[in-house]
């Protein structure tokens, strides 16, 4: 059985798609999956920004789990911190201070790859959706977790 990027759940589990060649449900023809804390362990990046702030590590993941969990925008994490936080102009901050995002095979969950290759050897289309900037689009695309350049859905 081949996780599916960490969750605890397998293809198998779903009925998309079997470790067993030629075992494959279909029905299911594509596959969307979100980046980040589903492909993306996006732990690295959140240590950045509390390292850049200045902010407890442990407050501020303990909030941004309360703001997740309630189904708010993660950017609101930010609010608690810093109210009225110019989030785009940071960003460029952080940027110019070479502190900027980064994106790095590193960042992938263990069993992405994994994952994504039974879903393609059973035909499955695959597809990343994300509501990421775009240097994370980029930066993406240079780990390469869609086999072809598709679009995806920012």
């Amino acid at each position: 059985m081949t996780p599916v990027a960490g969750r605890g759940v397998s293809a198998t589990d779903t009925g998309v798609v079997s470790d067993v060649p030629g075992q494959t449900c279909r029905s299911v023809r594509s596959v969307v999956f979100d980046v980040g804390e589903t492909l993306l362990d996006d732990t690295r990046d959140w240590g950045r920004w509390t390292e850049w702030l200045g902010d407890p590590p442990h407050a501020f993941s303990a909030v941004l789990g309360a703001v997740t969990a309630t189904g708010r925008d993660n950017a609101e994490v930010f609010d608690y911190f810093r109210a009225r936080l110019d989030l785009e102009g940071e960003r460029c901050r952080r940027e110019c201070a070479g502190f900027g995002e980064e994106i790095t095979e590193n960042d992938l969950y263990g069993d992405v790859r994994p994952a994504l290759s039974v879903l393609r050897r059973a035909g499955v289309w695959v597809e990343v959706a994300s509501n990421q900037t775009a240097k994370a689009a980029r930066m993406l695309g240079g780990v390469r977790i869609t086999r072809r350049c598709h679009r995806h859905i920012w």
